[in-house]
């Protein structure tokens, strides 16, 4: 058992169990996860349709007699809706992914802490029994040197092994405080935790029911067949690859702000005329008034952001490309680990 602080908290945990609970409780996956929703809210945002406007002019003074009511609707052109639509759910799959790989690293560091909790905890363990022992000696070695069974020097022998299995208990009780912090941070509670593990001993050493033969290593697949595998599984790469979409929409959308929206406009014009004392009363008259507005694209035609999109795309492209020669060369590697130790185990097991 570790040696901590009183605390009442006590957590007992399997791997599978602390899996879970960082699932549910890691910081990190909690805020990835509130993510998501932003991105789905951009959909919506992405998908609005520009509000028609009203205009209503009533004049005052002698000057002007015009009433006006009029109503314009900004018309969209170039697919620009279908444009932001198609990058927003883009974006929605992308942090998708990156939820997925960060949970698949949460995943990775909670079996790590976990193991180093474990093999923390049996070297404390250790360390407490091989003191246990050597106080035993020297308790020995006492009994024998009033017996006049052994010299002083063995006494002393005795002590001095036992000081020395002492100053390896205080690392040991620290290395086990440190993998419980990590684990707990990792599972979203508090640091001072306890935290007893169920399954431990699968994550020791032990010499117990050792055979001569140390394992039959399954035949692995062809290089190709490995690194198709790999790039399909990879989850950094189909985020890189995702990225590459997601520049793609950004050009998409870059290229459709370049044409220029029109705003239909229709107003209604009622003018009583003009009242002067002495004169016959004015005649009314009435109009109906449709335009069309259009922004000229002289001084901004949007080259620039579609020239940014592209730069982007560049950048996307290049880190897929490096990725891809990553997984390439991580396949190698492990290939050829695998085949060289299966190599030594097979004249091991002969």
């Amino acid at each position: 058992m570790p040696v901590f602080a009183q605390t009442a908290r006590v957590s007992n945990l399997t791997l599978e169990t602390a899996i879970n609970q960082a699932e549910a409780n890691n910081p990190q996956l909690l805020a990835a996860q509130r993510s998501i929703s932003v991105a789905q809210a951009g959909v919506a945002v992405a998908g609005v349709i520009p509000n028609p406007r009203l205009a209503i002019d009533i004049p005052f003074g002698q000057a002007e007699t015009k009433r006006t009511i009029g109503i314009e609707q900004p018309i969209e052109l170039g697919g620009k809706r279908g444009a932001r639509l198609a990058l927003a759910n883009s974006q929605v799959q992308q942090v998708q992914l990156q939820l997925d790989s960060l949970r698949w690293q949460i995943h990775i560091q909670v079996r790590q802490a976990y193991a180093e909790l474990a093999i923390a905890q049996g070297a404390q363990q250790n360390t407490e029994q091989s003191l246990a022992i050597n106080k035993q000696l020297i308790d020995i070695a006492k009994m024998r040197f009033q017996a006049n069974d052994v010299a002083r020097a063995d006494v002393v022998q005795a002590e001095f092994a036992f000081a020395q299995a002492q100053q390896k208990l205080e690392p040991a009780i620290n290395r086990v405080r440190q993998a419980s912090i990590r684990l707990n941070t990792l599972l979203g509670q508090p640091t001072d935790t306890v935290i007893n593990l169920a399954d431990s001993e699968a994550f020791r050493f032990s010499g117990k029911d050792s055979q001569p033969g140390l394992a039959i290593l399954a035949k692995l697949p062809d290089l190709k067949v490995l690194k198709k595998l790999a790039k399909a599984s990879r989850l950094d790469l189909a985020l890189a690859q995702q990225q590459i979409q997601v520049n793609n929409e950004q050009i998409q959308v870059a290229g459709s702000a370049r044409i220029p929206d029109i705003t239909l406009a229709a107003s209604y014009v009622w003018d009583p005329g003009l009242s002067t004392d002495g004169a016959p009363p004015p005649t009314t008259t009435t109009a109906v008034i449709l335009g069309v507005r259009v922004d000229l694209p002289l001084f901004n035609s949007g080259g620039s952001g579609v020239r940014q999109a592209r730069a982007n795309l560049s950048v996307a492209e290049a880190q897929n490309a490096a990725l891809k020669s990553q997984v390439d060369s991580e396949v190698n590697g492990t290939k050829k680990s695998y085949n060289l130790y299966d190599v030594r185990l097979s004249s091991f097991n002969q």
